[in-house]
């Protein structure tokens, strides 16, 4: 009886504790993108060079089965990892992360990525960021 309240209550402080990290990661990311517009400056939108894909479906249709953060990477590096900061997969753009790992298919849920690489514009990568795994 314990345990499984041990559980409850680890379970909802860590999913507390990413909800938390999501707010701060959206409040720092509106903060940078604030637009900040001077004269004479180019104010053309550009791409955000952090946006990556946050949803994937590793349901076997071959439509959206593999996370891939981004094409325009070159080189990446992809750690993922449960809401309990387990290492769930580590791989490159050749090993996309496909929802599996030693153990078999990964639950559904939102999983925490940091993704390393260098942009086309020759700029370095350091992004952690979360995606969702549904089934």
């Amino acid at each position: 009886m314990f345990a499984r309240q041990l559980y409850k209550t680890l379970s909802l402080l860590a999913f507390l504790l990413l909800l938390a990290l999501l707010l701060v990661g959206t409040v720092v990311r509106t903060m940078a993108q604030a637009p900040q517009v001077q004269t004479g400056e180019d104010t053309t939108p550009r791409p955000d060079p952090k946006a990556t894909a946050n949803v994937f479906t590793p349901n076997g249709d071959g439509i959206n089965d593999r996370f891939i953060p981004r094409k325009d990477l070159q080189g990446y590096t992809l750690q993922v990892f449960d809401r309990w900061g387990n290492l769930v997969h580590s791989g490159t753009q050749d090993t996309p992360w496909d929802g599996n790992g030693p153990g078999g298919a990964h639950s559904e849920g939102v999983y925490v990525f940091r993704l390393r690489g260098l942009l086309a514009s020759g700029d370095s990568l350091n992004y952690v960021g979360t995606v969702l795994l549904l089934r």
